[in-house]
């Protein structure tokens, strides 16, 4: 009987037989673990308190953004922007005091977004001394590209401020080529 011989064949024990171990239980493989979603008492009433939590704080931050004094408007004259006509238009802020009070020393800031393709022209903050009741002013500011500017949508930030109040908002001017 050599290493190589076809006809070997190891002996074999009839009475021994090996079986795999199976494991008996709920046919889970092992590793596998399911998150079950069944929270005991004191689980479920904590995390009941704290999804009201998350929804009555978004609801207020919800109401603080759009609740917020809308006291000045502003939009361009000409939107969209066609650069074959004109290189610039007229941005409108129009502020309008709907309270029973003056609003002092207001200051007012509009700036392009990104600095780079409009120019705001008067750039400084403008200053309104006072703002009385039902009382409506209109600023106006040349809002014109800077050399080559691509077709898109661009964006200038208006801010009012004083001592008791900051509202800004954006306003997005269309620039097309033709």
């Amino acid at each position: 009987m050599g290493l190589y011989d076809e006809d070997y064949m190891p002996e074999k024990d009839e009475e021994e037989i090996i079986e795999p171990k199976i494991k008996k239980g709920k046919g889970k493989l092992p590793g596998t673990k399911k998150f079950d979603f069944n929270f005991s008492g004191n689980m479920r009433t904590y995390l009941i308190i704290v999804l009201i939590a998350l929804v009555v704080i978004v609801g207020f931050y919800a109401i603080y953004l759009y609740a917020q004094p809308g006291f000045a408007d502003v939009e361009f004259k000409d939107n969209p922007l066609v650069l074959s006509e004109t290189t610039s238009t007229t941005l409108y802020v129009t502020l309008s005091n709907g309270e029973k009070e003056a609003l002092k020393n207001l200051v007012v800031t509009v700036k392009p977004y990104d600095n780079l393709s409009l120019i705001v022209i008067p750039s400084e903050a403008q200053e309104i001394a006072v703002l009385g009741p039902d009382e409506k002013r209109i600023l106006e500011y040349d809002v014109s590209v800077t050399g080559a500017v691509l077709n898109g949508d661009y964006s200038v930030e208006v801010k009012v401020k004083n001592s008791k109040l900051e509202y800004i908002t954006y306003e997005t001017i269309t620039i097309s080529q033709e």
